[in-house]
């Protein structure tokens, strides 16, 4: 049985992985790197005088997130596609062995426990395979330009101009921030693909986790209460205490938990339709 699993995992990857979404995956972080290699030289010389700036301070640029307060349209796109492309990429792969496939496909995989884990677990490595090449083609591109350093010898002279500037080392704040981002990813593609295998509307699911996005961005630029309950605002490093201390109680802690119960939740309900779903009927 575990075997089974593992080979469904195994095509399960293979499924996802769709050229059309690497292409653009890989053209639009391209694109990302160098827009904040750009950026994160100009804000270091204008805020600090500074031009010591390293491809950690582009890395963080590109996925720190809107702050509070910041309307800028330009870093809440930086923010929100990658949340819109890995739930377009990922989300819809459960809909897909349901619609392209006789029903009588997911009964021949095992047990249904089975196949549902296999589905999760499909959707959190593609997911954190995301992110991890998210961030390596930025580097990638921020290096052609910027300085390489060692992250733990390194501190961000981006944030030095913050309201609350931090000289912690470049490798403390992107493991934060990795985490951050890729529990949040995580957290919306597997409401994704719990939400599609429900309705089998992906695409409507996908525009509504959009405007769940867009929203949280909105909502918490000026109503600081609300930050730490929007869903979102998680994967936003600047939005918490640790740079923004007028959001009281929004620490790094809070999010990984927020989202680990989102993911559980999300979880469960999927695990409770596909055991009462009515394969053959539907």
């Amino acid at each position: 049985m575990v075997g089974r699993m593992f080979r469904t995992i195994f095509w399960n990857m293979l499924a996802i992985v769709r050229l059309r979404y690497v292409i653009f995956t890989l053209a639009f972080f391209l694109f990302l790197g160098f827009v904040s290699a750009r950026e994160a030289s100009e804000r270091a010389v204008l805020d600090t005088g500074s031009d010591r700036t390293t491809v950690w301070d582009a890395l963080f640029v590109a996925f720190a997130g809107p702050g509070l307060r910041d309307t800028s349209l330009v870093r809440m796109l930086g923010w929100f596609l990658p949340h819109l492309i890995v739930c377009a990429m990922v989300g819809d792969k459960v809909w897909r062995d349901l619609s392209q496939h006789n029903p009588v496909f997911v009964v021949r995989v095992g047990l249904r426990l089975h196949w549902w884990l296999a589905q999760v677990i499909s959707v959190v490595l593609a997911t954190i395979a995301y992110t991890v090449l998210a961030m390596a083609v930025v580097l990638t591109i921020a290096g052609s330009t910027l300085e390489w350093s060692h992250p733990f010898d390194t501190s961000l002279v981006v944030t030095e101009a913050l309201e609350r500037p931090l000289y912690a080392n470049a490798a403390n704040i992107t493991l934060w921030m990795t985490l951050l981002l890729m529990t949040t990813f995580c957290t919306f593609t597997i409401w994704q693909t719990t939400l599609s295998l429900i309705t089998r509307l992906p695409t409507v699911i996908t525009g509504a986790l959009a405007l769940i996005l867009a929203f949280s961005w909105i909502l918490g630029i000026d109503r600081k209460s609300l930050v730490p309950w929007l869903p979102g605002s998680q994967s936003m490093i600047l939005r918490h205490d640790l740079f923004a201390p007028d959001v009281a109680g929004f620490s790094l802690v809070w999010s990984l938990v927020y989202n680990g119960i989102a993911i559980l939740a999300a979880v469960f309900i999927g695990l409770f339709y596909t055991i009462n779903m009515d394969f053959l009927g539907e």
